[in-house]
């Protein structure tokens, strides 16, 4: 598993490193803190931040400093501006397979917003505005008549908690609605 390394060029930082797996590496460097005192680093991998910013989406990102500016970039990106090129400017990278964990140069493309939303659509990783908006229909269903919807669906034989995801309720309340049904 050999890895090419190209230079991370930002705000004049020259010792980082992306790899064409997504790997942030350093060199040996010196820089100066804001108290004026000289910090010597070791080169090394670079550890990576996570957050997590919906159940379906984990963010690896890196932050990059220098002389008290700092700039957070997310991995995926960094190996994107790095080693793809893009002609045609469009604004986001998109992991193909889905897996944001898999920052791989062959995992990522660049796309608009609109090809990256019909991708995430596609991967079953966001609801489609169809779906969305039988959600929100749903979730307006006043509890009296989502009761025969329910029931309905209780004999065909879905699971409470399928029932629930149909109706917009959680499994407990669709528990208790069929209960106070029969």
């Amino acid at each position: 598993m050999i890895s090419n390394l190209k230079a991370i060029h930002y705000i004049g930082v020259v010792f980082l490193f992306v790899s064409n797996y997504g790997r942030v590496k350093s060199l040996n460097h010196e820089t100066k803190g804001k108290n004026g005192l000289t910090y010597r680093y070791k080169g090394r991998i670079r550890r990576v931040g996570t957050s997590q910013q919906s159940p379906n989406y984990i963010q690896y990102f890196y932050n990059l400093s220098k002389q008290g500016k700092t700039r957070t970039m997310q991995i995926h990106r960094l190996v994107a501006i790095t080693f793809i090129p893009n002609p045609l400017n469009k604004r986001e990278v998109n992991h193909i397979d889905g897996d944001t964990s898999n920052n791989h140069i062959s995992n990522l493309e660049w796309m608009t917003p609109k090809e990256n939303y019909e991708h995430a659509v596609n991967m079953h990783k966001l609801y489609s505005n169809e779906e969305r908006s039988r959600r929100r229909a749903n979730k307006n269903i006043p509890i009296n008549l989502s009761r025969p919807i329910i029931m309905e669906y209780r004999k065909k034989g879905l699971s409470l908690r399928k029932i629930g995801h149909l109706v917009n309720l959680s499994h407990e309340r669709v528990r208790q609605l069929i209960l106070e049904g029969e």
